[in-house]
């Protein structure tokens, strides 16, 4: 048995063996790429041998088998990127791998996918040794992650958004992913959970979502198959209180689908008020069949209309006297900064909460806003 793990050169090295291999399998791999191509995950050596499709590959692949003394291959991918390979010698009964073994390996893919992201990205022995080191690599994660998005480049919108995370460890995340010149899928919410592990939680859940997003059609699907992913594959008792949606500037439009989101509020121009627009939902993460809970609903975006976003953080943080800031609070805090611009109106609404708190936070706080129709500003 094998684990091969992607470095920081690209390159696949044996990170676990109880072969001893010292394989080395480069990032251009004609083999790897050709399975790539494919959307292989699970490879049996058999296969291999008496499946005539994969005879201009046929010598290298089983040189990689013949290498790690394998009979089956794991490769978990992110998106079209090898992050690694499962290696499994013969089985002992001596037999083959049955159809029944590749249906049970690609069962657990997933559960798979995280223990690699694991040890490609925290189980190191240098980052692990100390707890100033561990929390210094989860900030750098919580950095990268809110960083790597689509940010929103469109002439209708002003777009921003700030994430403070207390002691530099927690679990909320938002991501915005450009669908074309006048759509913006995004996913914004809190998973649950402290510290590392929540973290961690964050980073799996958001590279997964942003695999279905390129995998599945249905809107929903993207929504139903990260609550089965969260099920099977993240620590017990993790949950996802967020929201799920896309911007269709080109029709004026916001879909999006509640999955626990406790904010979302937006300025209306013909009613001259701030308006709840959430409706109801159900976090992901407590019940396996979450689809009859879905809704897929329509808002639509109006010139001068201003939509907020937040996370759970903002309405929980308590005051000295250990009242909660609530959504009155916020929505007074919303009406006095609506006209500014995205970038101040956030600002805005973090800093009356820090004044309300004595500057101290309790959970991790997002704030995502938007203002329709306005005037092109420079993204940050």
């Amino acid at each position: 048995f094998s684990v091969l793990a992607e470095d920081e050169d690209g390159e696949l090295r044996a990170v676990y063996s109880t072969t001893g291999t010292s394989l080395v399998i480069r990032g251009d791999s004609p083999a790897l790429g050709a399975l790539t191509e494919r959307g292989i995950t699970v490879l049996l050596k058999t296969d291999v041998v008496a499946n005539r499709s994969y005879q201009s590959i046929k010598k290298d692949l089983l040189d990689i088998f013949d290498a790690l003394r394998a009979e089956a291959l794991i490769v978990v991918r992110e998106g079209r990127q090898t992050l690694g390979i499962f290696a499994l010698g013969a089985r002992l009964s001596g037999g083959d791998y049955t159809s029944y073994d590749y249906e049970t390996f690609r069962a657990i893919y997933g559960k798979l996918f995280v223990i690699l992201y694991y040890v490609k990205n925290i189980a190191r022995e240098s980052i692990l040794s100390t707890v100033d080191r561990e929390i210094a690599f989860s900030s750098q994660v919580i950095e990268s992650i809110q960083e790597n998005v689509d940010r929103i480049t469109h002439p209708k919108a002003d777009a921003h958004f700030i994430a403070r995370s207390t002691r530099k460890l927690g679990g909320d995340f938002i991501d915005f992913v450009e669908l074309g010149k006048d759509r913006y899928f995004f996913v914004l919410g809190d998973v649950s959970g402290k510290g590392l592990n929540a973290s961690m939680s964050m980073l799996i859940l958001k590279t997964m979502v942003r695999n279905f997003l390129k995998e599945e059609k249905d809107f929903l699907k993207v929504a139903e198959r990260a609550n089965t992913f969260i099920k099977d594959n993240l620590p017990r008792g993790t949950f996802f209180a967020g929201v799920f949606g896309y911007f269709d500037f080109a029709k004026d439009s916001l879909y999006f689908i509640n999955c626990g989101i406790p904010v979302m509020q937006m300025y209306s121009p013909a009613f001259n008020t701030v308006i709840e627009v959430q409706g109801d939902g159900r976090v992901l993460g407590f019940i396996r069949d979450i689809r009859p809970y879905l809704r897929l609903r329509r808002v639509p975006l109006v010139k001068d209309s201003v939509l907020v976003i937040s996370t759970d953080g903002i309405l929980e943080s308590e005051s000295l006297r250990g009242e909660r800031y609530g959504k009155e609070r916020l929505t007074r805090s919303f009406t006095a900064h609506r006209e500014e611009s995205a970038r101040d109106l956030v600002e805005g609404l973090l800093r009356d909460l820090l004044a309300y708190t004595d500057n101290r936070l309790e959970d991790d706080v997002t704030i995502f806003a938007l203002k329709y129709d306005s005037s092109p500003r420079s993204q940050p």
